[in-house]
């Protein structure tokens, strides 16, 4: 008898179990379905368009006047992934920064952080998009707030001067750069430059503006006085305004 009551307990759970299986709907969701193939023909529209524009292969100590300005004393590639090894800092959105700070990866022509693929930069047809968290559309019509405002989109952007510049014109060596630049009486590593970008030289002009505000306000710049007046350059397809200063 109690064998009996046994197995009629464990009949009701197994029926049981089997019902609550199913009933169970385990059909994606066609909305979710939907979203996922769209998605999925986005992204192979978009790795079919794109264009190859980096133009450093590997690894070089040949590098732009403008980028070693910034630091920049050697691009290091390493597989997809490219970093800095620089000589000294330079003054960006409001505070003093360091390129040895970032890695990039170009993967599927495509740049990016290394470690924060929410940034991305790309080409399609010869024209450059840009993402990131606060906007995604033409990279020539990101506004002057995000400019401004965005500390890694503009170090993004000046890596993307670098690697898509002609790899051979106007380059020159960490050695060669440092015998030259010091002057002025202002040692070459107390010679510091604030930065602007832009897609265009106007654009470049008005975030340098906005950040030696920046960095005047907060007390950056006490004691430095500067050398010279801005100058305006374009590398690749990035348009830079820089101004040099004297900081003991």
């Amino acid at each position: 008898m109690k064998k009996l009551f046994l197995a009629l307990i464990a009949l009701t759970f197994s029926t049981s179990a089997l019902l609550h299986s199913c009933g169970e709907d385990t059909t994606e969701n066609p909305t979710t379905q939907l979203e996922q193939k769209q998605k999925s023909e986005k992204s192979a529209a978009r790795q079919a368009g794109q264009d190859d524009f980096v133009t450093i292969k590997e690894t070089t100590g040949l590098l732009s006047e403008t980028i070693m300005n910034f630091g920049a004393k050697e691009l290091i590639k390493n597989d997809n992934t490219y970093t800095f090894s620089t000589s000294k800092d330079l003054y960006l959105l409001g505070m003093r920064d360091n390129l040895k700070n970032y890695s990039f990866d170009y993967i599927d022509n495509t740049l990016s952080f290394s470690k924060d693929e929410s940034y991305q930069i790309y080409s399609i047809d010869n024209t450059f998009y840009v993402e990131t968290p606060y906007y995604k559309g033409l990279l020539e019509d990101v506004d002057q707030k995000n400019l401004n405002e965005d500390r890694k989109l503009n170090v993004l952007m000046i890596f993307l001067g670098e690697v898509t510049s002609d790899p051979t014109l106007n380059k020159t060596t960490f050695d060669d750069y440092s015998s030259r630049i010091a002057g002025g009486g202002c040692s070459f590593f107390n010679t510091v430059y604030n930065v602007g970008v832009g897609m265009n030289a106007a654009a470049a002009q008005a975030n340098l503006l906005h950040n030696i505000i920046s960095d005047v306000n907060d007390g950056d710049l006490k004691g430095c006085r500067s050398l010279g007046l801005s100058e305006s350059t374009s590398l690749g397809v990035v348009h830079y305004a820089t101004q040099a200063w004297c900081c003991p």
